[in-house]
């Protein structure tokens, strides 16, 4: 055989002889081959015998097969072949059947699969690894936190090309100065006798003067993971918090390309909230992500650049409706707890703007209305209002002492001799209902200073302590009881919290969708008078199981 050396072996030879007849090799390929034939005996008598096999295969003519061939080659085979043949094309139904209970017993196994592979209702106790954004992402370019143009209304039709051209929501119909043109800020005024009455309920002015956390201490938000991992353990938290990062992450898939969340839906123009959006952000805040760093610091970003869209200049938040202060408060707060992580001056004047609205619009018997002007005050408003405006005085904002004192006259008037709070006055308890508005009062009256031993605290605690969290499939779960009770009984300490808190892991842990699509999230819930869809209620049971780092524990 005259071989001589060369790149291309005969075994690689003999793979591409084929592949160059039929016009599939490269022209690389082809080169190297026919110099490899070239000095290689073997191989090129190979490749003339396969270029006459398959030039002789071309000439051959296509030729029909007879309708009788498959009977005379069946004649050929023996009987018992023969028999089993026809049976088996005589009953070709039963290949139907076959394949149908193969694709049903696939299914099973898949369905088998599914359920044994998903998360179960308690995941372990250490935190666990969810799907999240990468921490070191590349942020991107930061909002200009500008008045936009007057919004367009979500009825419109239009095709949207970017996230710009969005709707954001109603647009505000009136203003503070349309309802309280004559008020100047800050008016509430405490008499001497008020005053007199507040030194004997022991309230004490030195927890005003400082703020819910003291301006450079900052929140607990601020704090390490390993840090909040602790305190959760010393304050019974434990396995609490993989359904807080199942609940974030899920809360993190539903935002829209606004950067808002919907009241009644997961897509666009579907019912957008500013105050489920607050709600959602105080969330992830803290968690400790904001609009600067942390896991979920574009979900924070796009959140508050919504917010800041939707407040107008003289700081109202949203459309003016019957829970509008409500939303002003949970907005604020937001904006609150972003400057308290970031320190960003942007956020200084839309906060104080928001600020001023609030205590303009503070009643003359020292609480919240629903609504600014609103004929009757509100406990649950007041609450969050007193959260928002001890966060603010936090942060360094201008908040009078008046205001302080006004909210625990308040708070006051409205407590009955059993320590219960009415919703709007004293003994106002719509339906017999009285724990929501009661837990709010509860927790405020700590916030404010009022003493730990004090007799209406002490009867309140009782009250909660008859009704322990619960969330059963027939939907007696509460949101705001869960939320407000929670913050207030965790202050309160001892085996009262203790009892508070294991019933209120069983009724939120349990309640976590665990499977499917919605997996981390929890089933919509009322809230008070309002039925609240899934994004409200995970948003709020993210919130309420992050009690344990979320605002410390008041000393006496």
């Amino acid at each position: 055989m005259d071989r001589k050396s060369s790149d291309m072996d005969c075994k690689q030879c003999r793979g591409l002889i084929v592949d160059q007849l039929l016009g599939e090799a490269t022209r690389e390929e082809a080169k190297a081959l026919d110099e490899h034939c070239a000095s290689c005996g073997e191989c090129r008598a190979e490749k003339e015998a396969v270029t006459a096999a398959l030039a002789a295969y071309r000439s051959l003519a296509e030729v029909e097969a007879s309708a009788t061939l498959d009977d005379r080659l069946l004649a050929l085979a023996p009987a018992q072949d023969r028999l089993r043949a026809r049976t088996v094309r005589l009953n070709w139904w039963q290949h139907s059947v076959i394949w149908s209970a193969a694709s049903a017993a696939c299914l099973v196994f898949v369905v088998w699969l599914a359920r044994h592979t998903a998360p179960s209702h308690r995941p372990p106790r250490a935190p666990i690894e969810v799907a999240m954004p990468k921490e070191k992402q590349e942020l991107p370019e930061p909002i200009a936190w500008t008045k936009p143009e007057p919004p367009i209304s979500t009825r419109t039709r239009i095709d949207w090309k970017s996230p710009e051209d969005i709707p954001l929501d109603l647009p505000v119909t009136m203003d503070i100065e349309d309802l309280l043109p004559d008020k100047e800020p800050y008016h509430y005024l405490v008499s001497d006798q008020e005053l007199n009455l507040l030194a004997q309920l022991g309230v004490r002015e030195d927890v005003n003067e400082a703020g819910l956390f003291g301006v450079s201490d900052g929140l607990l938000a601020k704090q390490t993971r390993r840090e909040k991992e602790n305190l959760v353990y010393t304050y019974l938290g434990h396995g609490t918090q993989a359904h807080v990062s199942y609940g974030l992450s899920w809360l993190a898939s539903k935002q829209a390309r606004s950067g808002a969340w919907g009241s009644g839906g997961y897509r666009e123009g579907d019912g957008l909230s500013v105050e489920t959006t607050a709600l959602c952000m105080l969330a992830f805040l803290t968690d400790g992500s904001s609009h600067e760093v942390g896991v979920y610091k574009d979900n924070v970003r796009r959140a508050m650049g919504y917010l800041l869209a939707r407040q107008s200049e003289t700081g109202l938040f949203g459309a003016m409706g019957p829970d509008f202060m409500r939303t002003q408060s949970l907005s604020t707060l937001a904006l609150v707890e972003a400057f308290l992580l970031t320190s960003d001056d942007s956020l200084l004047d839309p906060i104080a703007k928001a600020v001023g609205v609030i205590l303009k619009a503070q009643r003359k018997d020292g609480g919240w209305g629903s609504n600014v002007g609103s004929g009757k005050g509100n406990t649950l408003v007041t609450a969050w209002l007193v959260m928002l405006l001890k966060e603010a005085r936090s942060a360094g904002f201008d908040v009078p002492d008046e205001c302080f004192s006004g909210a625990s006259l308040w708070f006051h008037k409205a407590t009955d001799q059993h320590g219960r709070i009415g919703h709007s006055k004293r003994g106002d308890f719509p339906g017999g209902q009285y724990r929501d508005s009661t837990a709010a009062g509860l927790l405020a009256k700590q916030l404010l200073g009022w003493p730990r031993n004090h007799i209406s605290l002490r009867r309140a605690e009782k009250e909660l302590g008859k009704q322990l969290p619960k969330w059963d499939r027939k939907d007696t779960a509460d949101l705001g009881y869960l939320y407000f009770g929670t913050l207030a009984m965790f202050q309160r300490g001892g085996k009262a919290w203790e009892e508070w808190n294991q019933n209120l892991k069983d009724a939120l842990m349990f309640r976590q969708i665990a499977r499917g699509r919605e997996i981390g999230s929890w089933p919509g819930a009322r809230d008070g008078e309002h039925r609240r869809d899934r994004i409200y209620a995970t948003a709020m049971a993210v919130l309420t199981l992050q009690v344990y780092y979320r605002y410390p524990v008041l000393s006496e």
